[in-house]
């Protein structure tokens, strides 16, 4: 006899997780799938791919969804540049071999005109433009490729994280835009699913690894000095010390994100997306982040 969700739920809860969590990870997946109705039937859909554990577990669920739903499947990986990223770069060309998934490449020293080392080299806050750059690239690449949806691997760790992040910045408007389908007034973004949304760091790492999948386990040596870094080692200690904690997190986050958007209709606040007037990409302003932080990156010495 099968087991009833809630038998399965208990022994998830019980620390049962060690030979269920394949099981417990595509259920979460395709519940996702299934409650934001995040993909349609003969969709171009594009994931990004960093050759990491989440995007790689992503890309993976997404070729065993398409076995149920027919649907083109891509996969995106940006080349920022460095010796990390090449290490990465290899895991993400040998799952797209294995899966049989077109694969399509871009670096930001052809696109974008610096690297990753270059800018180290001249800010601190590396990942504040490698965040710009990465996003803004991949939203325009997955335009040209005609793709009808972005898949990002952010997982349970990732919402909490963001949320936090998004209060201790005040900045709400992007509370709304972190959602498990993220919808733009402009035609010109591509709109995110996010489906790894149930499914918690951890428990991604162990199907990554329980499926053989590639990836590689080692962080970006930029990370140590991001704001994420902390806010990580902040929620990590109170998951420890005050258990479901990120669950929380997440659970205010899915409310605060109807609330932030209805607040913000309500007040006709919304910022008008309009065209960079330099790359012609959306912006909410006449010249759009990436191209000012490319004019200021270059411009210093």
């Amino acid at each position: 006899m099968a087991k009833k969700d809630e038998d399965f739920e208990e022994e998830i809860k019980e620390g049962i997780v060690g030979k269920n969590v394949i099981k417990k990870v595509e259920k979460y997946f395709f519940r996702a799938v299934r409650e934001f109705q995040m993909v349609k039937k003969g969709e171009t859909i594009a994931v990004a791919l960093s050759g990491g554990k989440d995007s790689s577990a992503g890309l993976y669920l997404m070729g065993e969804l398409q076995k149920k739903l027919p649907f083109d499947l891509i996969a995106i990986t940006i080349n920022e540049g460095g010796e990390y990223r090449e290490a990465s770069l290899e895991k993400a060309k040998e799952l797209c071999k294995i899966l049989n998934v077109k694969h399509f490449i871009y670096s930001f020293r052809d696109e974008i005109g610096i690297e990753l080392d270059e800018i180290g080299k001249k800010a601190d806050n590396v990942c504040s433009y490698c965040g710009v750059f990465r996003r803004w690239l991949i939203n325009r690449k997955a335009k040209e490729l005609k793709a009808g949806k972005l898949v990002l691997a952010h997982n349970k760790d990732d919402f909490a994280q963001t949320f936090l992040m998004n209060i201790l910045r005040n900045e709400p408007e992007r509370i709304a835009r972190f959602a498990p389908v993220s919808g733009y007034s402009s035609p010109k973004f591509v709109t995110r699913i996010r489906p790894l949304i149930y499914c918690e760091e951890e428990e991604v790492l162990e199907y990554a690894k329980q499926k053989k999948l590639p990836f590689l386990a080692k962080a970006c040596p930029y990370r140590k000095g991001a704001f994420r870094l902390r806010v990580v080692k902040f929620l990590d200690a109170l998951e420890k010390e005050y258990e479901g904690t990120k669950q929380n997190a997440l659970d205010c986050s899915m409310f605060m994100m109807d609330a932030v958007e209805g607040e913000l209709k309500r007040m006709k606040c919304r910022q008008e997306i309009r065209e960079c007037k330099k790359c012609g990409e959306p912006s909410s302003e006449g010249i759009c982040m990436k191209c000012r932080m490319l004019e200021e990156i270059k411009g210093k010495s």
